[in-house]
């Protein structure tokens, strides 16, 4: 039943990849929290920690992609496959994969095809995640580092803003 062992197979990289990102992201966010003393340093720390979880994630591909092909459910096939098993190449083509590049050196072959497709879909979208987490954390630290000081005056409606700049008078 190799349908049956590659969705099974699916099922535990998509999930165990989900809560590595999950977890990771959440770790990221409360040790640049807690380390205020470091300021705007914080944003070089965030973006090379999200990037070792998507090391970390491709990592958990490669695993599956060489669980897969011992279970022979497939293989990898290309210039770089006399060079299999070593895990490097699982790396290399879990990359490839993971990032949306395309296939190069090596493609899947069999049932990890469609493990191949999922593990771009999901990479696409954990990527996405950490996009929009990098986004927001910048957001919110840059503005504690680079915080303007409270207008006093009273509130400004947006006709007095237009009628000072001289919007909508006639003359």
């Amino acid at each position: 039943m190799p349908a049956l062992e590659t969705l099974l197979l699916i099922g535990t990289l998509v999930v165990s990849v989900v809560f590595l990102h999950y977890e990771g992201l959440r770790w990221i966010d409360r040790c640049a929290e807690r380390n205020v003393r470091l300021g705007a340093s914080r944003l070089y720390f965030i973006v090379l920690a999200v990037i070792a979880v998507h090391l970390g994630e491709v990592l958990v591909y490669a695993g599956g992609f060489a669980l897969g092909a011992r279970a022979g459910l497939g293989g990898l096939e290309g210039v770089a496959a006399p060079e299999l098993p070593r895990l490097s190449v699982y790396v290399f083509a879990s990359a490839e994969i993971f990032t949306s590049l395309g296939f190069g050196d090596l493609y899947p072959t069999g049932w990890l095809r469609l493990v191949a497709g999922v593990e771009c879909l999901n990479g696409l979208i954990l990527i996405g995640w950490s996009s929009s987490f990098t986004y927001l954390a910048m957001r919110r630290f840059w503005q504690t580092v680079t915080a303007r000081p409270e207008p006093t005056g009273p509130p400004v409606s947006a006709g007095h803003l237009l009628l000072s700049a001289g919007i909508g008078t006639t003359s």
